[in-house]
């Protein structure tokens, strides 16, 4: 450390105060913003990780035929991260610095064990039992996903129709109801989570618009709302997925055919974006105390960008004309 310069750390503020030559401060800033940056990263992981742990978990079963071992929370994200993306195999090392190989379409995996040999195990995934929605259609055993045309007649059809219609003039011509067990597993823990620490007077959930173009409706109905597809339309409030408050102006997005999703999102407290933020910025001194969203506007937002990937949940896919 550089004799000219004084580092003061206040864990009362969850403050660094660093001085000295403005020559010197440069690079010991930029290292003390990316420790910053990739302890929020491993704060949002540990936050996914826990909320995918109790709606999905990843066993491993030994040959002998004994009752198979969860995998810990960080390697269950992991796997069930591939799972979504459809890889057909993973490598990692768990908890304990074991390396596996995780073979997803077989249900088959191997690990290193601490002499160097490799054990072979049978992969199992299990879905956490809890309540969905009451308007939703029996889903059947094993079945995780199902898309339900909602009839034109309905109390359902006719409020997403009316919604919609607050802002957009267009037809709705057909309105599917997304069933997807997991998916909306996360988002329910998600939210339970928030509401046990969330005071503000905005709403803790809103309901919201996407736009986007053909190819990226199914992979959104089957894995959500992936911050991997952020970019594609623009990332002036932050790296993050994109809905707006109006129907209207998501319709400006929808590419190939004419299709809007209707989703339910934790905005929570939010925070005027801007294109270089990969996470919402912190709302006091303590940097892992963030604010859940970005906005456009921060006195009337009418678009919200998250950050989480279980934060949201694509309820409806509305065709219009």
């Amino acid at each position: 450390m550089n004799a000219d310069m004084n580092i003061e750390i206040n864990d009362d503020v969850a403050r660094i105060i660093v001085r000295g030559r403005k020559a010197a401060l440069l690079g010991v800033v930029t290292q003390i913003n990316e420790e910053i940056h990739k302890l929020a990263q491993e704060s949002r992981d540990t936050l996914d990780a826990e909320v995918v742990y109790n709606s999905v978990k990843w066993l491993a079963k030994s040959k002998s035929g004994k009752p198979g071992t969860a995998f810990g929370v960080l390697s269950n994200l992991k796997l069930e991260r591939a799972h979504l993306k459809k890889e057909k195999q993973i490598k990692f090392k768990d908890e304990r610095d074991r390396e596996w190989t995780v073979n997803l379409s077989q249900r088959t995996g191997s690990k290193k064990t601490e002499a160097g040999a490799k054990k072979d195990y049978t992969i199992e995934r299990s879905e956490v039992n809890r309540d969905l929605p009451a308007e939703w259609d029996p889903m059947g055993e094993g079945v995780t996903f199902k898309l339900v045309v909602l009839d034109p007649a309905s109390k359902e059809f006719k409020n997403v129709q009316k919604r919609f219609n607050l802002t957009a003039a267009n037809a709705v011509t057909k309105v599917e109801r997304i069933q997807s067990r997991y998916l909306y597993l996360q988002y329910a823990i998600h939210k339970e989570r928030m509401a046990k620490t969330y005071k503000a007077s905005d709403p803790l959930e809103r309901t919201l618009y996407h736009g986007t173009d053909a190819n990226s409706i199914k992979p959104i109905c089957e894995a959500g709302f992936n911050r991997n597809y952020c970019g594609k339309n623009g990332v002036m409030y932050g790296l993050g997925a994109y809905f707006a408050r109006d129907a209207s102006y998501s319709l400006g997005y929808v590419k190939g055919q004419n299709i809007v999703f209707e989703a339910l999102v934790l905005t929570g407290s939010y925070t005027l974006g801007n294109q270089s933020m990969r996470h919402p910025p912190p709302k006091t001194a303590n940097p892992m105390d963030t604010f859940d969203t970005t906005v456009d506007n921060q006195s009337n937002p009418t678009i919200f960008v998250t950050f989480h990937d279980t934060q949201t949940y694509p309820c409806y896919l509305i065709h219009f004309q």
